[in-house]
């Protein structure tokens, strides 16, 4: 993940593990039950709340803009980092 390279420590770390939790880190992972889609698990509505999504259903699949929308969300979704199951799971 190049964008990890330009933020710092925990967020940096974050990013390169969550993917690994969350989707086994496959691009086209698709929760059954959630639909939640991609490296970050995005649910869809999540999805299209970030400046990546909106707009842009089909960049869920894409590992670039997942990453992008991932670090988005860890500074702007209601409960950050913790909007991801994984984030506690790996105590991160």
């Amino acid at each position: 993940m190049i964008y990890a390279d330009h933020v710092g420590e925990p967020e940096r770390r974050w990013l390169l593990d969550i993917p690994g939790c969350e989707s086994k880190y496959d691009p086209w992972e698709v929760e059954p039950t959630t639909r939640a889609t991609g490296l970050y698990q995005f649910e869809p509505p999540t999805w299209e709340e970030t400046p990546e999504g909106r707009g842009h259903p089909e960049r869920i699949y894409s590992a670039y803009w997942q990453a992008f929308a991932a670090h988005w969300g860890y500074h702007h979704l209601e409960h950050g980092p913790g909007e991801w199951a994984c984030t506690a799971i790996l105590g991160l």
